[in-house]
């Protein structure tokens, strides 16, 4: 006996029905904060018949952010009709969100994340010629400084920035060392708007007018010389460098600019004009760090602009005499270094409150050691103050300590006598004017 052979029936699986529900909150919304807690639920408002109530089990959410990565989701089941949804994205532009349910993909929203506007700042500095001054026909160019900006975001890129000329002329952008560089030649006279966009919206400043002016060029144009400025300036010392120009323009009214960025207070600049094609300048860095200075003549700019100069510390105040020169000193016995006026002291500074200062310890002759108590011992001359300190470890001021200022073939040498009783003893010395 045989078997009837095997037979396969198509069976009719009915189609699941989606119950009609409703998205709730702010987390759900077209704009959401970058950074925030944003939150939503999603609610069953209709059942598809009252013998089989629908619940929220079958629906499932999934983000994703602009760079195609899943965004966490925290659901949470309050009740068989409702469900809460919370996430934090974390990039800036258009993040999709995709509801599913039974694994089916049912509707799909964008959400644009942005920035607080009431509380964001941009980070973004612009500077340079051309943002300013240019000359019809002739190339310029500015900078925008994306340093602060990458130190609180690193992984962001610069797709972000947007750059608009109005008229709009064709333009180049470079990015390097953590800046921007945009080139463009201005082709008519008159005022040129120029935007800088940050998400598709004008930064504070923007726009910035480019006064354009024509001038005849009937030889080559201008060309920028840059001597004597150094990579490396130390903080509260004069940085000189003079500049000089072939084929400067007839017209008096063009002259030469710097500007100088800086993380915190960039120094002002003094500039002295010698003559038609050569100026002389200098500025005093007030703190450490980097410092980026443009240069140009009537918006033209020299090779290699702009100039990275980085300010550091170095003592000010060089101290001799066997108190500083032996390694070790001898407990209570007395002993004495020196120290020059004329090393530091800056009779024309410019720079009023300016404190140079130079420290010593008895353990470690490099460090610096800038306190100064009740005990400090002060010497007047020319109207300047100079302090001499000596602290124990512990920061208590020592008052053995004698101070004498020797003219007579020392060259202005300073003799400071004290007798060390601790083991861990910090000289410290500063001149205020």
């Amino acid at each position: 006996m045989t078997n009837p052979p095997f037979r396969s029936q198509v069976l009719s699986i009915p189609r699941f029905k989606i119950p009609q529900y409703e998205l709730e909150g702010d987390g759900c919304s077209t704009k959401v904060i970058i950074n925030s807690i944003a939150r939503f639920r999603l609610r069953i408002n209709s059942s598809i018949n009252s013998h089989n109530k629908p619940t929220v089990d079958p629906f499932s959410l999934s983000i994703i952010d602009p760079f195609g990565h899943t965004i966490v989701v925290q659901r949470r089941i309050l009740s068989s009709d409702l469900l809460e949804l919370t996430y934090q994205p974390m990039s800036i532009g258009e993040h999709k969100l995709t509801i599913s349910y039974n694994n089916k993909i049912h509707r799909q929203l964008i959400i644009d994340v942005i920035h607080d506007e009431t509380n964001y700042l941009s980070k973004l500095k612009p500077f340079g010629p051309g943002l300013q001054r240019a000359i019809a026909g002739v190339p310029t160019e500015f900078y925008v400084d994306l340093s602060q900006q990458k130190l609180i975001n690193p992984t962001i890129n610069n797709n972000h920035i947007q750059f608009c000329l109005e008229p709009s002329y064709h333009a180049e952008i470079d990015y390097e060392q953590q800046m921007a560089t945009v080139r463009y030649t201005p082709l008519i006279e008159g005022d040129c708007p120029i935007h800088i966009l940050e998400h598709n919206k004008d930064i504070q400043h923007s726009p910035y007018i480019a006064h354009i002016k024509k001038e005849n060029i009937l030889h080559d144009k201008p060309h920028i010389h840059i001597t004597g400025l150094s990579e490396k300036i130390i903080i509260h010392r004069p940085v000189e460098f003079e500049v000089s120009i072939d084929n400067p323009f007839d017209d008096p009214t063009y002259t030469l600019h710097i500007e100088i960025l800086a993380d915190e207070n960039p120094p002002s600049v003094s500039v002295h004009r010698h003559n038609d094609s050569l100026y002389k300048c200098s500025f005093i860095p007030k703190t450490l760090g980097r410092y980026i200075i443009s240069i140009d003549y009537a918006g033209i700019v020299p090779e290699n602009n702009p100039f990275y100069c980085e300010a550091t510390q170095e003592k000010d105040i060089q101290l001799t005499g066997p108190a500083v020169n032996n390694q070790c000193l001898i407990l209570n016995e007395p002993t004495h270094f020196y120290f020059k006026l004329e090393d530091f002291l800056m009779k024309n500074c410019t720079e009023p409150n300016s404190t140079y200062e130079s420290g010593y310890s008895s353990n470690d002759d490099t460090s610096l050691n800038s306190s100064i108590t009740d005990g400090t011992k002060e010497i007047n001359d020319d109207h300047n103050n100079y302090q001499v300190t000596i602290t124990d470890g512990h920061g208590n001021k020592k008052s053995n300590v004698s101070i004498n200022k020797l003219k007579e073939n020392m060259n202005d040498n300073v003799r400071v006598d004290f007798t060390p009783d601790e083991q861990i003893l910090f000289i410290n010395i500063s001149c205020t004017w």
